[in-house]
């Protein structure tokens, strides 16, 4: 190549690389340290005046030593309230009413109201991905009532408040009794046929426990602890916030609930459990164990006899025993016997989980139109205008066998 030609490609891409430097910017800027910071969102419909209602759990950063920071000695989280004829209209009531801008990126988790929830999920985290780009690993949860009852819940665990609540459904998924749903999960399992989705369901309850600012620690606007001091039993219980179970979309909107066991069938079938705890006894209930499951795999194959479909699942785990009561090394019989128990114990969860959320509800929790899209694509495509009841309808043939083992012994 000449070296006139060279200069020119070299000139060229120095021009490109310091053009982005020239341009000046349109975009209004906001100090990080006068926005506030959402870490959770609430929204609610209230249908008596039709209006939609968010509920925000925010903080806002300190300037001290010319750098933002966050205060640990408090409770680091703030509430703002807002409403309007949309989600949009609604979040823009709550940032005028707080006087910062909402910053919804660092947003961590999206609750759901019962009320909204009969309503098109799909719409309502729209606005999530359209409009404020909250952070694509959001999590998203039903509340068993109100969403905002679930933001008033001030814990103190953590930096920020929010840290409690996606800790918590973090950790039920890894122990495999809860699916979790973040926001890309739930908008993809929407765009299938049966516009299916799973949240975990959240309820407030009220319970001893030290997890939630108490209301004489002058948290803003907390609902944290409802005992005051020298109070009776009822009195020192705080409330707090449980994973009861699952909320079931079919068709963009809520169509029943599930429980925790439902739940975990539905985390096994789709093959996302890292372990599962299950505790079993003998017919005579003389010996009993609880081995936990891990190294699972868990196959759905789909299958198309004379134009019927059906799905087969099969599975094996290893497992290891946690505790034994009144099992002896040796008793071969008995571990025989409390290992078919954990086999059982996991088709169960599994075939209960599909007889409610998928024959009940008519919800995909399951992932079963991928699978045939995948496997049998002119199946799907020419029966793809009832290709959702075809799969609520199809029976499902269910295997599971496990190795437990006892911990430093090979069997």
């Amino acid at each position: 190549m000449a070296p006139a030609a060279k200069l020119k490609r070299l000139i060229a891409l120095i021009s490109a690389l310091l053009l982005p430097l020239c341009l000046s910017g349109c975009i209004q800027y906001v100090e990080l340290s006068e926005r506030g910071i959402v870490q959770a969102v609430g929204v609610d419909y209230i249908p008596d005046s039709k209006v939609y209602r968010m509920s925000l759990q925010y903080f806002f950063q300190s300037g001290e030593g010319g750098q933002n920071q966050i205060d640990k000695t408090q409770p680091n989280v703030l509430k703002s309230v807002g409403e309007g004829v949309s989600v949009f209209d609604a979040a823009e009531d709550a940032s005028v009413k707080t006087g910062k801008d909402l910053l919804f990126s660092e947003n961590r988790l999206i609750i759901i109201g019962s009320e909204l929830a009969k309503y098109d999920l799909e719409g309502t985290l729209s606005f999530f991905v359209s409009n404020y780009h909250s952070h694509p690993r959001a999590y998203v949860a039903a509340a068993k009532n109100t969403a905002e009852e679930i933001i008033d819940i001030r814990f103190k665990e953590g930096n920020v408040s929010t840290d409690k609540l996606t800790n918590m459904i973090t950790n039920a998924s890894r122990r495999g009794t809860s699916p979790d749903c973040r926001i890309y999960d739930a908008m993809i399992s929407l765009s299938y046929s049966s516009r299916s989705a799973y949240l975990p369901m959240l309820e407030v309850q009220e319970e001893k426990t030290d997890a939630t600012v108490p209301q004489e620690s002058g948290s803003s606007g907390g609902q944290g602890g409802s005992g005051g001091s020298g109070g009776g039993e009822e009195e020192q219980k705080e409330k707090t916030v449980v994973i009861s179970g699952g909320a079931a979309f079919s068709q963009g909107k809520l169509t029943g609930t599930g429980t925790r066991g439902d739940s975990a069938g539905i985390q096994l079938i789709t093959g996302d459990t890292p372990e599962l705890s299950v505790s079993v006894r003998t017919d005579d209930d003389s010996k009993a164990a609880t081995v936990t499951l891990f190294k699972l795999d868990i196959k759905t194959i789909p299958k198309i006899s004379d134009g019927k479909l059906s799905f087969k699942i099969d599975g094996f785990g290893f497992g290891r025993y946690e505790e034994r009561v009144f099992l002896s090394d040796g008793d071969d019989e008995a571990e025989n016997e409390l290992t078919l128990k954990v086999e059982q114990s996991v088709v169960k969860a599994m075939t209960d989980a599909l007889e409610k959320i998928k024959t009940q509800y008519g919800c995909d929790a399951f992932g079963f139109e991928k699978l045939l899209l995948h496997s049998y694509p002119d199946f799907w495509y020419e029966n793809r205008d009832n290709i959702s009841e075809l799969i609520r309808q199809a029976p499902v043939e269910i295997t599971f066998r496990c190795q437990p083992y006892i911990e430093g012994i090979a069997n």
